[in-house]
């Protein structure tokens, strides 16, 4: 069982709609996909009650766990769970750490503000100590006019690199319609019929990487 954790100490960074959207698209590829939502406000676990009551499938599907990450991810492989994406809460040290133990691979995503800089990089460390390959995202970026978000992209991974040390850097995900319309209906961008190429494809460079990181770590070529 693949295990991918979605984590930031700091709320409001796109957690939830990158686990579920990541969730979507590992359906194509694996027959039993789960999230584990460890989130106290369960953003994954309402997401999924809108798929059900939508009548959309019920892969990928969502467990609402927020007391125990070790015993939620043993139910879920005797279960024959392929591959499991943990949705980390704000605010839980602990709860964090236990996910981060466990996973193959953690996303971190950031919006890159001043707020968020410090809880960030406490997630960071957690990683590192836990020796838990990363990736930071910047997520909902504003999309590029006249080279901008080249500037501001470079000018946060200049931060945070000079502060935290070098970090491997994923896909970055822009402010796009389609994101919060899919998350609001219970769907991801890839199911979604007005999402536009550009969502789909980030979220699809986003899964490119996790898979090509845990195949890596596993000595399997892709």
């Amino acid at each position: 069982m693949i295990i991918v954790a979605v984590a930031n100490l700091k709320g409001g960074c796109g957690k939830s709609t990158i686990s579920t959207s990541l969730a979507v698209r590992a359906v194509q590829d694996f027959d039993r996909v789960a999230i584990l939502d460890l989130d106290p406000n369960a953003g994954a676990g309402q997401w999924y009650q809108l798929r059900l009551q939508r009548g959309y499938s019920q892969e990928p599907f969502v467990l609402t766990q927020s007391a125990n990450v070790t015993s939620a991810l043993e139910a879920l492989r005797l279960d024959r769970r392929d591959l499991v994406i943990i949705d980390c809460g704000p605010n839980s040290t602990s709860l964090m750490r236990q996910a981060v133990e466990e996973a193959e691979i953690v996303i971190v995503p950031t919006k890159g503000a001043a707020q968020d800089f410090g809880s960030t990089c406490d997630t960071i460390e957690i990683c590192r100590d836990a020796e838990a390959p990363f990736l930071m995202v910047l997520n909902e970026t504003s999309p590029a006019r006249a080279g901008i978000e080249d500037q501001r992209t470079l000018g946060a991974i200049q931060i945070y690199e000079r502060e935290a040390g070098p970090i491997t850097w994923g896909q970055v995900l822009h402010r796009r319609a389609a994101f919060q319309d899919a998350a609001l209906l219970g769907l991801g961008v890839h199911e979604l019929a007005s999402s536009d190429a550009r969502s789909r494809g980030e979220i699809e460079k986003l899964y490119e990487q996790i898979i090509v990181t845990v195949a890596k770590a596993r000595g399997v070529n892709v």
